[in-house]
């Protein structure tokens, strides 16, 4: 299905219930105001440049009629916990990451295993496209949530603060940051060693010893200040990703009006398929300043790469039988989306 395809489904699910004025509240002149939560940082490129970006479209394409109660950095809740910050009704709008989720949303999964997008900019359209189309027919709608905009982060890169890592060979022993499930499995597949935990704790890990490696894209690594222990990082592996995106409270969504609901959904598709550019971009300059910083830049030799793109092909399919097992169409969800990588979403 293509994107306009996608946005016209969406409209019509946006358009089907009835009704005006929202959950959140407002000045009592009619304006709107809807509370977002996130964990990002404020500053974290991410924040700026997906839910900020779309809170300032929103409320300018709106005139104002819609307007925003914005808490980031984990200020309502935990990032694991902020689909039920909003299922609870104390945030309207916020970030769900499926692979803090695995048990409500395990296919959403799909996003964060090896080899699935070479960057964040192929990555961006077929994840929205995925997020909007099958993955909320199959687990998002019965969280009682409406999809807004979504994300991918740039290919995964292996981080470390003491060893250099050149080879699959490399990574042995390696304690490793990771989320869960299979990037779990991927550390395993590489014999290193999986410490999982949530993206704001990975400083203090690092800095403490619990952990001195990390799979990471390179445009998160400075908002969590972990170029200032990192020494070195690969630059053309693709070892997983992260996927994320914001949805509102079905209540919510279903008291807005047409027009505004219409207008919600899209901006949210503009900054969800320019996202994946603009970190595609960022990336290119972080790694720019952290070589200038004196971190090594490594580009794994191409024989090498070649093993670690083995070990995603086989984790990838490892991940669809499972997803089968559990009587979830695990195949199907995976051939979407490497299609929709492949066709641009």
């Amino acid at each position: 299905m293509s994107l306009r395809s996608i946005t016209a489904s969406l409209l019509c699910l946006a358009l089907a219930a009835t009704g005006c004025g929202g959950n959140g509240g407002g000045r009592g002149d009619g304006t709107i105001t809807l509370r977002v939560a996130e964990s990002f940082p404020q500053k974290h490129v991410i924040a700026r440049t997906l839910s900020q970006r779309f809170m300032q479209n929103v409320e300018k394409a709106s005139g104002g009629r819609i307007e925003f109660d914005y808490f980031p950095g984990e200020q309502l809740g935990k990032a694991a916990d902020l689909i039920d910050v909003v299922k609870g009704g104390v945030a309207d709008i916020g970030y769900m990451a499926p692979q803090y989720a695995s048990e409500s949303m395990p296919l959403g999964g799909v996003i964060g295993l090896p080899g699935i997008y070479p960057d964040a900019a192929s990555g961006a359209p077929a994840y929205y496209a995925l997020v909007t189309g099958r993955l909320y027919q199959e687990e998002i709608r019965k969280d009682e949530v409406f999809p807004l905009f979504s994300f991918v982060t740039g290919e995964y890169q292996v981080v470390t603060a003491g060893k250099r890592v050149t080879t699959p060979a490399g990574m042995h022993g390696l304690r490793v940051r990771t989320t869960s499930g299979y990037m779990e499995m991927t550390a395993k597949e590489f014999r290193a060693v999986p410490v999982s935990m949530a993206a704001p704790e990975m400083y203090q890990a690092m800095e403490r010893g619990t952990i001195d490696s990390a799979m990471i894209s390179a445009e998160s690594i400075r908002p969590y200040g972990l170029d200032d222990i990192l020494r070195y990082i690969t630059t053309n592996l693709s070892l997983g990703g992260f996927g994320g995106f914001y949805a509102i409270n079905d209540d919510t969504w279903r008291k807005l009006p047409p027009d505004l609901r219409r207008i919600m959904v899209e901006e949210g598709r503009k900054v969800s398929i320019d996202s994946g550019r603009v970190l595609t971009e960022d990336k290119k300059q972080v790694l720019r300043d952290f070589e200038k910083k004196g971190i090594t830049l490594t580009t794994v030799a191409a024989e090498e790469k070649a093993k670690f793109d083995r070990v995603s092909g086989e984790i990838q399919r490892s991940w669809a039988r499972d997803m089968n097992g559990r009587g979830l169409p695990g195949d199907d969800i995976l051939a979407e989306l490497r299609r929709l990588v492949r066709d641009g979403g």
